[in-house]
């Protein structure tokens, strides 16, 4: 698993990706994030044949499916471009 920064200002795309699971065909997925400190631009596909997303105020839920299991060792769910809007700073 790997980690990702997002520079106020600048975009990151992120992958979301199941890993070990050649025989999944689908998958449903909550991201949960503080509007404050990101805004989700995109999300892109993956390895799945078909995605739906929905944005709401502090979350993104992702659903996938395909007509057969993904047939990879890490299967890639989608893409997210997020942009930096602050820094988390505490005081």
């Amino acid at each position: 698993m790997a980690d990702y920064n997002v520079t106020v200002n600048e975009t990151t795309k992120i992958p979301v990706t199941v890993i070990n699971d050649v025989n999944i065909a689908g998958a449903v997925i909550k991201i949960e994030y503080d509007p404050a400190l990101v805004q989700v631009l995109s999300v892109e596909p993956g390895d799945f044949e078909t995605l739906v997303y929905n944005i709401s105020h502090d979350r993104l839920v992702i659903a996938v499916v395909s007509s057969t299991a993904c047939g990879k060792l890490n299967c890639t769910i989608a893409h997210i471009v997020f942009k930096g809007l602050a820094t988390d700073v505490q005081t």
